[in-house]
């Protein structure tokens, strides 16, 4: 009966530290997609008062990151690391 209790707990657990981990990847996709905003204003401020300095920096920064290609990426990893063999940790110390 316990050990239902536990399973069933360590269910729940799981579940949560998933969405928290889900909710996260949506929270900096939301704030990379505003910084890039951000940097594209900063840019038209520089044009505004004839900046002529180039940043490369700030060029880099302004382009979107595209949601789809980050989760694809991250499934990558994720298939790589459930490929990998799993070291065996037995014996050692």
């Amino acid at each position: 009966m316990i050990a239902i209790f536990i399973l069933t707990n360590q269910n729940h657990m799981k579940d949560l530290a998933q969405k928290r981990e889900d909710l996260d990847v949506q929270i900096n996709l939301l704030t990379e997609h505003e910084v890039t905003q951000i940097m594209k204003m900063v840019e038209k401020i520089y044009g505004h008062l004839n900046v002529k300095e180039k940043n490369k920096d700030l060029s880099d920064l302004k382009v979107e990151t595209s949601p789809e290609k980050v989760l694809q990426v991250i499934e990558q990893e994720i298939g790589k690391m459930e490929r990998a063999p799993t070291a065996n940790l037995e014996g050692q110390a």
